[in-house]
């Protein structure tokens, strides 16, 4: 758009530019109205012109989670400490096991069913059990662990905050349910990063 120029090729002066004005594009001059059409010029909902926003380069989304993969199989590979966020022993070894033959979408989508609607869902319950090669009730009862050492945990650093009145904060949760939830999404993203590296 730096180029433009007035019908006449002359300066547009104090006003907008509009499509019968031309423009210079790759060293051939055209209408700002030819130039959006084929896609070289953008017209704004203000009725503005603009040069068209750069193609964003789409990389691989696995290549860093192949590399930190294999890293965490090579046996020579020193093994980070935990981050100090931790559900307990037990969840915490269920959560590795998770983390390692689940898909993380099933994982995510738990977590949604059950801060969104307060139990599991029974067909992301069925994926994972058949992904584990288990039964349906032996996956409820891993996720159950995992849920209870998060929520034991949580009220851990509750209480190490002085906030320990249970009562009050259930039924802020049940008021504020999806603030809740967007919080313990981010959260939980925040450990399942922890845990993957």
């Amino acid at each position: 758009m730096a180029t433009v120029k007035a019908p006449h090729g002359g300066p547009i002066g104090d006003r907008n530019p509009n499509g019968s004005d031309l423009v210079s594009i790759a060293g051939m001059n055209t209408t700002i109205a030819a130039a959006v059409n084929a896609g070289l010029l953008v017209c704004n909902q203000d009725g503005s012109y603009s040069d068209p926003a750069a193609p964003v380069a789409l990389k691989n989304p696995t290549t860093d989670a192949k590399a930190i993969a294999k890293q965490a199989d090579d046996p020579e590979t020193p093994k980070a400490e935990p981050s100090g966020v931790s559900f307990g022993e037990d969840a915490d070894a269920t959560m590795q096991e998770f983390l390692k033959g689940q898909n993380p979408g099933d994982l995510f989508k738990m977590v949604d069913s059950i801060l969104h609607r307060g139990d599991m869902d029974e067909g992301t319950i069925g994926r994972m059990a058949r992904m584990a090669g288990v039964e349906p009730a032996e996956m409820q009862e891993k996720v159950g662990r995992v849920w209870q050492g998060a929520y034991d945990s949580g009220w851990d650093v509750m209480a190490e905050a002085g906030l320990d009145n249970e009562d009050a904060l259930a039924a802020f949760i049940a008021d504020k349910r999806s603030f809740v939830a967007t919080l313990f999404n981010v959260c939980f993203a925040d450990v399942v990063d922890k845990q993957i590296l």
